[in-house]
Order: structure tokens, then C-alpha cells, then sequence
């Protein structure tokens, strides 16, 4: 019991080069899809950090809560559900740009139409967001059959 206690509360922290504890960044939260290493973070966090962009794909962890909220045909999973309450949370924050975009050109709205989920979707949409994108090969009707929905 005190084994998985441990290994609980480690999950939530990462060491840094001198071994100091300190609580998951914004963005590693998101990755994880942990929402609540997400709260902690955004509550100890300048208002900044939530439209913070990772190095690789320049993506702030609404992209990247989005794009791991992934529901597999059709079911969804324990996972799903903690990524789907990243992104609430991420979404309640004041001053979040839900329309900001990543290196390819896409929001977290596009993200989210294409891992599939419909009820990340239509969250983002109800909150404004906009499909701006596009890869090769992909058409702006996307969008419009989203604001069918």
C-alpha cells in the first residue's frame, strides 16, 4: 500500500538537474493528460504559462491535451476522459488563445476533429475556437461541416 502511495505522488513530480523536486510543468501535465498535476500547475503558474509553447511542434497544452484525447472506434477511454478534463480546465482559464496554432498551421479544433472527438470539438467550438489548418491534401470544408454539427 505504502509502495503505490509512493509511486502515486512520484508520478507527480519530476527532478531537475540538481535533484530538487518541483511540481509538472503545464506542458507535461497536458502530455500526461493528468488533470490533476494540470490544476497544481496552472495554479502555481504566471498567466503565460498557459499559452506556453513546446520546442518540438510549437504547441501549447491545449494542442496537445486535444490531440491525445483520441477516442478508439468509437470507445472511450479512462485515459480519454483525464485528457477531455485537461482540456475543461485549460479552457477556464482567462486569457487562453484557443485559436493560437501550431507549426503545421493548425488550432486545437482542427486537432480534435482529427483524433475524433466529438465532445472536445464541440467544447472548443462552443467556447469560439476556429479550424484554421491546413496540411496538403486537407480542404477548409472540414470546417464547414463542423459548424453543421
Amino acid at each position: 500500500m505504502i509502495l503505490l502511495l509512493y509511486l502515486a505522488l512520484s508520478a507527480l513530480y519530476c527532478a531537475d538537474a540538481s535533484g530538487v523536486k518541483a511540481h509538472l510543468t503545464l506542458l507535461e501535465s497536458a502530455r500526461r493528460c493528468d488533470p490533476w498535476a494540470a490544476r497544481v500547475a496552472l495554479k502555481e503558474a504566471d498567466p503565460e504559462e498557459v499559452n506556453k509553447r513546446d520546442k518540438g511542434h510549437f504547441q501549447t497544452a491545449l494542442h496537445i491535451a486535444t490531440k491525445k484525447s483520441s477516442s478508439q472506434e468509437g470507445r472511450i477511454s479512462a485515459f480519454t476522459k483525464n485528457c477531455e478534463a485537461v482540456v475543461a480546465l485549460l479552457l477556464e482559464v482567462p486569457g487562453i488563445d484557443i485559436d493560437a496554432t501550431d507549426l503545421g498551421g493548425n488550432t486545437a479544433l482542427w486537432w480534435a476533429e482529427r483524433v475524433g472527438n466529438a465532445a472536445v470539438s464541440r467544447r472548443l467550438r462552443d467556447k469560439g475556437g476556429h479550424m484554421r489548418c491546413c496540411q496538403k491534401g486537407e480542404s477548409v470544408e472540414r470546417e464547414k461541416n463542423l459548424r453543421r454539427l
